[in-house]
């Protein structure tokens, strides 16, 4: 972090709509432009190509929605919460909704080392047979390992669902909730768990509700 940091702040924001397609890289520089253009006095990192001082939680998944990101960034002085939040608000971009600022302590670690979970909500899945969805999550939560393979090499993703839910509700369509793992080198992604349960990650709406942090 720069010696000249006086204050920092964390994002809380939405990401919905086409934008849900874009990468964590290209979200990063889409978000670097949006604090940018809110002529806030940003801290950058030092050498010959200065970057926004700026750092995002754990990378979601593409194709995947949220109501639950966030994104640390550091100021060269203070500044008040709500002028920081109509500034960013007023220049974010379709599909990225600011919901809060808050201020944070500069010494708190990264949020990708603070993180420990998240929690996926994934819906489109009413149509399918409810009683083999419910069979095959009992079936994957009582595994002693599930290997899978990613980037041509193996791993076991059991350790990685933390909790696997089929939620039935009165008034609405029935749902997947699922919480994996989110700590740095050991990501569950839901995708993997779908196909894990036989269901197709294309066709189902998966968006990300909340991301827990360590104790």
């Amino acid at each position: 972090m720069s010696e000249d940091a006086r204050a920092r702040f964390r994002l809380h924001f939405h990401k919905t709509g086409d934008i849900r397609y874009i990468g964590h890289l290209d979200l990063h520089r889409s978000l670097e432009r949006t604090l940018r253009r809110a002529n806030l006095p940003l801290d950058y990192s030092k050498g010959f190509n200065p970057r926004v001082k700026l750092n995002l939680s754990t990378a979601l998944p593409l194709g995947c929605s949220s109501t639950a990101e966030l994104a640390d960034f550091w100021l060269q002085s203070e500044l008040q919460q709500e002028t920081i939040f109509d500034a960013i608000k007023t220049t974010a971009p379709p599909g990225i909704s600011v919901i809060a600022v808050e201020q944070v302590d500069l010494k708190l670690p990264s949020l990708q080392a603070s993180i420990e979970s998240a929690t996926y909500q994934v819906t489109g899945l009413d149509d399918l047979d409810q009683a083999q969805i419910e069979e095959k999550i009992h079936e994957t939560l009582q595994a002693d390992h599930l290997v899978r393979i990613r980037r041509g090499k193996e791993y076991d993703l059991r350790p990685l669902i933390l909790s696997l839910e089929w939620v039935k509700q009165a008034a609405d369509p029935p749902f997947l909730k699922m919480v994996l793992s989110a700590g740095e080198g050991k990501t569950g992604r839901p995708e993997e768990v779908l196909l894990q349960l036989d269901l197709d990650p294309v066709e189902a709406m998966i968006e990300r509700t909340e991301l827990l942090f360590i104790d």
